[in-house]
């Protein structure tokens, strides 16, 4: 356990650059493939919101900057599910960016709309999804770094509806669980799951699916 630790400790000193890059140069192509479609999708984000409002004429109480927030956030978390393959270890750094980038959509929309409410959903989704995930980390089923990112992605997606974020998290856990058993693995980086509970989350959000 010591050893453990101490080599965690290590890792959060390197560069989270290096890190990245490391990351990727360890990964097969199927892998570098499926990071950059995450990556993409994430950013596209803002997009599927624009068409949802313009063509499906879907009613999502948000402004434009919030689905930019949330996309970019969507697109570092992607990246930190990379490094989590590699190392079996979620970047700190980024989730941490990843939530800076949900709350600045979110406090651009407060100042844009003059309604500060979204920061109320956006609390509860981190706390809700965090919360639920820190019951399983303190079972020893899962490393702090998946409880800090369930919380960013509870943050990121709740301003768009607030179901989105449980729904977010039973998403990436399910996908997670049939992974699984299909792979006959015990232990897997749950770090992707994650990203594919933000995004399918999110997608139904902005295409006016939840409310």
């Amino acid at each position: 356990m010591a050893m453990t630790e101490s080599r965690a400790a290590a890792a959060a000193m390197v560069p989270i650059e290096v890190r990245v890059h490391a990351a990727w140069v360890a990964s097969d192509r199927r892998t570098r493939v499926a990071h950059l479609t995450a990556v993409v999708l994430s950013l596209l984000l803002p997009a599927v919101w624009w068409g949802a409002r313009s063509f499906v004429r879907a009613v999502v109480d948000v402004t434009p900057v919030v689905a930019v927030g949330s996309g970019v956030a969507g697109a570092i978390l992607a990246t930190a599910a990379l490094v989590d393959l590699h190392e079996r270890r979620l970047p700190s750094v980024l989730l941490t960016w990843a939530m800076g980038s949900a709350a600045v959509g979110v406090g651009c929309h407060a100042s844009i709309a003059a309604d500060p409410e979204l920061l109320v959903p956006m609390l509860v989704g981190a706390v809700v999804c965090g919360g639920v995930l820190l019951g399983v980390y303190l079972t020893r089923g899962i490393g702090m770094g998946d409880v800090k990112m369930a919380a960013v992605v509870g943050a990121a997606t709740a301003p768009l509806a607030l179901v989105a974020a449980p729904l977010a998290l039973a998403v990436g856990a399910g996908v997670a669980g049939v992974w699984g058993r299909v792979t006959h693995r015990h232990v897997i980086a749950l770090g992707p799951f994650l990203w594919i509970g933000w995004f399918v989350a999110s997608c139904a959000a902005v295409v006016g699916l939840l409310r």
